[in-house]
């Protein structure tokens, strides 16, 4: 991930609402085995978006063709962003609230 960007922070905070939400949702967890599946849950939750994130912030916006197939293995619902508006929409359009609370109801 670049460092001009700005997405490692972001990614940082996505994660910290991540692990937040998954974890308050059952504060008396402290097997190993439910801190395990908790675990497993921020992984579903975050490996996608943060891998594409990391992809998307190696080329420029205007270089969408360079990241069209390595993005495809972790956008696995949705379009590949192929200019700068649909790159903005990506980034900023993302929900961590309703993405956790989707996962966690299907688990």
């Amino acid at each position: 991930m670049g460092s001009d960007q700005g997405q490692g922070g972001a990614q940082a905070i996505e994660d910290g609402q991540a692990l937040e939400l998954i974890f308050s949702s059952s504060p008396d967890a402290t097997s190993t085995a439910e801190i395990e599946n908790h675990l497993t849950l921020f992984e579903v939750v975050r490996k996608d978006r943060a891998s594409t994130m990391q992809i998307y912030s190696s080329a420029g916006q205007d270089e969408a063709v360079k990241i069209q197939a390595a993005a495809r293995e972790y956008v696995k619902r949705g379009k590949i962003p192929t200019n700068q508006q649909e790159f903005y929409d990506w980034n900023f359009g993302y929900d961590i609230f309703s993405h956790c609370h989707s996962v966690m109801s299907s688990a």
